[in-house]
């Protein structure tokens, strides 16, 4: 089947769960429900061709749905009548746009091996586990409470039920059936050392269904879109137009009611329009964005752990707190010197997020020729102002660079990523002040 597939909204479907926890002490648009389920998603199996489409002359028109859910974020979907719509701010005064429930698609679920060099984890595709829930409310409050924007915990939901081939079967019988395929598996292996790999699997994938439960977490967030949406979905200008104007709308009336930035403290811009000059001012405005709110992150002791185009949002705030490491807050306090690695990794990993060339659409890029080496010198010369001040000496300069924005892993590579030419315009600009 061809690859290239029209897109269509899952169907939903409602599940059993327990609820562990609503807070509603904030304002937001719809009143917290104390209900026993939630909705989730599932897929349709039902899949149609552009060509074929095209000989039977059919226009296809999904019904309107209250969950979208999204292509690119595996186990996201968001509230369609709110999203971009509205503006509303917690106790800290951090504003919102979007609501967003992780953990509750059920289209394809399946354990899953996360494994990178030093690091393996299981994960259970679409779904939530209990690893790292109350790290993120810990660290959500903290850094919303220092004036960092972020996602908002509004209620957490245990499942009881699961979909699985079709069928709504209990979360505790699904268990079972997982586990229970694994071992047939197995039985048809006739290789000796194969064999023993997979009970090695089987093993840590039984231990890691018994020790956690599965959740649905509702949450608030600035915008739902994240910097990797800017990618190979958007050629056209209809499609960039119809990626960035709801967030334009969404974030030039948080300008004109808050009177300053979507980070508290920050001066607002003009508003951004969706001619060419309006889109290259906001391409100039989330790079230094993300630098005010890395830097600041950084000077709380922080670390995000996955600073890349995936948890970085267009309103130039990072989400999905699991990993996030405080100094003093969290239970995995990484020491003086490992928190400069990590804040270092967090600078690294920005900066290929930016600079990846395939992030941004051909569209952009035509648009916009230096658009790579132009957002990487924004971010890095906001990030040091932030963090460092704008009285600094060349050989300050030098050793920030070398300190922060540096790869020792893979230094060929980070060097197109970060070419000396752009550090060297940013030192630049530091000497003319």
């Amino acid at each position: 089947m061809s690859e290239n597939l029209l897109y269509r909204p899952q169907r939903q479907a409602r599940v059993a769960v327990k609820v562990e926890g609503v807070d509603d002490t904030d304002k937001r648009p719809f009143k917290q429900t104390q209900k026993n389920e939630s909705i989730i998603t599932l897929d349709d199996n039902i899949f149609f061709e552009p060509n074929l489409l095209q000989k039977l002359h059919l226009q296809r028109k999904p019904e309107a749905n209250q969950i979208k859910i999204s292509r690119q974020h595996g186990r996201d979907t968001s509230d369609e009548r709110i999203s971009n719509k509205v503006v509303w701010e917690d106790r800290y005064g951090i504003v919102y746009g979007d609501r967003n429930t992780k953990g509750g698609n059920m289209a394809n679920i399946e354990v899953r091996t996360i494994e990178e060099p030093g690091y393996l984890e299981l994960r259970v595709q679409g779904l939530k586990d209990s690893i790292g829930l109350e790290n993120i409310d810990k660290v959500s409050g903290f850094m919303r409470k220092n004036g960092l924007p972020t996602e908002r915990v509004a209620s957490v939901r245990q499942l009881k039920e699961v979909y699985s081939e079709g069928k709504k079967i209990p979360i505790s019988e699904w268990k079972a059936k997982v586990v229970e395929k694994k071992e047939e598996e197995i039985i048809n292996i006739k290789t000796a050392s194969v064999i023993d790999q997979r009970r090695e699997e089987l093993e840590k994938i039984r231990l890691y269904l018994a020790s956690t439960e599965f959740y649905v977490v509702e949450r608030d967030l600035q915008v739902a879109e994240r910097l990797r949406d800017l990618g190979s979905d958007v050629n056209t200008e209809k499609q960039l137009h119809r990626m960035l104007g709801p967030v334009f709308n969404w974030i030039n009336v948080v300008f004109k009611v808050k009177h300053e930035g979507i980070i508290p403290g920050t001066k607002p811009s003009e508003p951004f329009t969706l001619d060419k000059a309006g889109i290259e001012r906001y391409l100039n405005w989330l790079p230094t964005q993300m630098g005010i709110y890395l830097a600041r992150l950084h000077k709380l002791g922080g670390v995000h752990g996955y600073a890349h185009s995936q948890n970085w949002s267009l309103a130039g705030t990072l989400y999905d707190l699991d990993s996030v490491k405080i100094a003093g807050l969290t239970d995995n306090d990484l020491g003086e010197q490992n928190l400069e690695v990590s804040q270092n990794d967090d600078v690294v990993n920005t900066i290929y997020a930016i600079s990846d060339e395939t992030l941004y659409s051909t569209l952009l890029q035509k648009m916009f020729p230096d658009l790579h080496n132009s957002t990487v010198g924004v971010f890095v010369k906001s990030y040091i102002t932030e963090r460092f001040g704008n009285n600094l000496t060349e050989n300050e300069i030098e050793e920030i660079f070398t300190k922060y924005f540096s790869n020792n892993a893979t230094p060929s590579l980070f060097s197109q990523a970060l070419p000396r030419s752009v550090l060297d315009s940013v030192k630049e600009s530091f000497a003319k002040k």
